[in-house]
């Protein structure tokens, strides 16, 4: 069976770096661009070999359904293979202002001045993790990685503004200070939000799912992207500070994987006193989810993203997700919330969409992560071919899609905890507070009484109404 394997992947792991390096020699052109150069074969290629084994190892969650947590999940897996976690937000300030790289910086960075950028980002994060050799492999595939982003032609150079937003998207830090930093890189001076600004920066975001061959379920059109934005305000000027999160906290379409990621990256080690109904695991790691349909019925992560079911539970019931584990306060609610779900169809959720639909978002075409030869290593130029779609999951209705919402309070507290999802999910964040206990464990068990009560009458009518059925044939 599929696992999501990214909890467990250390960032230290480059065990076999040597391994897939062996036979490559790594060369730069006259403008300090690397290639490699394989001498088995003499073939020549732009994309750091390393690095294509990465995105050959993100084909392990291809069997996941749902979009967003797909993405969050291969984006966490490439976090970690560039050592990215290790570096804090404050940090990654802090050496751009020394490089000159300030707040809103037009600049362009050529690959020399990238590569001394990145050792020195490295350099000055936890040194526990990062040894010089260690340090120069990361360096080497995050400055290849950048290239095959914004320079897939290979000139040599990018705008320094593109290699903050992917550098401070997969950092560590709190989501609400990225959206902090990001606001402080596209304001104006008169503190508003322009198009102008808005729009690249959309643009170069989207490019990190598109180059997971994700850009399909959350669109590429940047421009229906900022009329979302703009849509929140009535302002001629361009969008205010508190208009610009208030967007960002209702998660629109084309971005809803970065929020995603962050309940990913939290939720990675939590422990769930609770076994697995479909593959026995325990305890379960991760995400818990829970059916609100079928009584005492829990799931693992794995078991929730492949689509599995066993006995009686089907894809389309409710589900509870659980990121902390729970107290028995929480379970109760669970089990009263699925009593009312069997009891009476009208106190049934209806399905909603929690995230902020951007319309006219789709557009076709998006580019693969593939190996790309060097046809002239005199010339050294080449584009990353184009593909047709692959065939991914893909979402299709608000009832196939679980996407992630905050709270508001949260983000004005410097706090990433998840509030809701998309469609019959709702998140639910442990409490700690166990008074009552007695009296929630007396309830439950009272409940569970009516409940096998009601079954059996069920059941029994049930047998009536076959036996009626036989009479009549005869």
């Amino acid at each position: 069976m599929f696992k999501v394997k990214s909890v467990k992947m250390d960032v230290d792991d480059l065990y076999y770096y040597d391994i897939i390096m062996d036979g490559w020699e790594k060369k730069h052109t006259e403008e300090a661009i690397p290639f490699y150069v394989d001498h088995k074969s003499e073939k020549s290629i732009w994309d750091h070999p390393y690095l294509l084994k990465i995105f050959e190892e993100l084909d392990a969650y291809s069997e996941m359904r749902y979009a967003a947590y797909r993405t969050a999940i291969k984006m966490r897996h490439l976090q970690k293979r560039l050592g990215l976690p290790m570096v804090r937000l404050t940090v990654l300030r802090s050496v751009l202002e020394d490089h000159g790289y300030n707040h809103g910086s037009l600049l362009n960075i050529d690959c020399e001045q990238l590569t001394i950028l990145l050792r020195d980002i490295y350099q000055t994060s936890d040194h526990r993790h990062f040894d010089t050799v260690k340090m120069e492999k990361f360096v080497d595939v995050t400055l290849n990685f950048l290239l095959g982003l914004y320079d897939t032609t290979r000139r040599g150079f990018m705008k320094i503004s593109s290699v903050k937003t992917v550098l401070v998207t997969l950092c560590s830090a709190r989501l609400s200070d990225k959206y902090r930093f990001f606001y402080s890189e596209i304001r104006d001076p008169s503190t508003f939000v322009s198009e102008d600004n808005l729009a690249p920066f959309i643009n170069d975001l989207i490019q990190l799912p598109d180059m997971l061959i994700e850009s399909e379920a959350f669109g590429k059109n940047v421009s229906a992207v900022v009329n979302s934005c703009y849509k929140s305000t009535s302002s001629n000027t361009g969008v205010s500070e508190d208009m610009f999160y208030r967007w960002l906290l209702m998660e629109p379409q084309t971005l809803v994987w970065l929020p995603t990621l962050h309940r990913v990256a939290a939720t990675e080690t939590v422990k769930h006193e609770a076994k697995c109904n479909i593959c026995k695991s325990y305890p379960i790691v991760g995400f818990r989810y829970r059916c609100l349909k079928c009584f005492n019925f829990d799931m693992c992560q794995t078991c929730f993203f492949t689509g599995q079911v066993r006995g009686r539970h089907k894809l389309k019931h409710p589900i509870e997700e659980y990121c902390l584990m729970s107290a028995l306060k929480d379970d109760t609610k669970a089990f009263l919330k699925t009593v009312r779900n069997n009891l009476s169809k009208k106190h049934q959720r209806k399905s909603e969409i929690k995230y902020l639909p951007v319309e006219g978002s789709q557009e076709m075409g998006v580019r693969s992560w593939e190996q790309r030869s060097v046809p002239d290593v005199s010339r050294l130029s080449s584009d990353i071919s184009q593909q047709s779609l692959l065939s991914t999951a893909i979402i299709h209705s608000p009832t196939s899609q679980p996407i992630l919402k905050l709270n508001q309070a949260d983000f004005a507290v410097h706090a990433t905890q998840p509030c809701h999802i998309n469609t019959d999910i709702q998140v639910t964040v442990a409490s700690n507070n166990n008074s009552n206990t007695d009296l929630l464990q007396k309830q439950r068990q009272e409940l569970e009484t009516v409940i096998k009560q009601l079954d059996e009458e069920k059941r029994l009518k049930g047998n009536t109404v076959l036996k009626q059925k036989g009479d009549t044939v005869r």
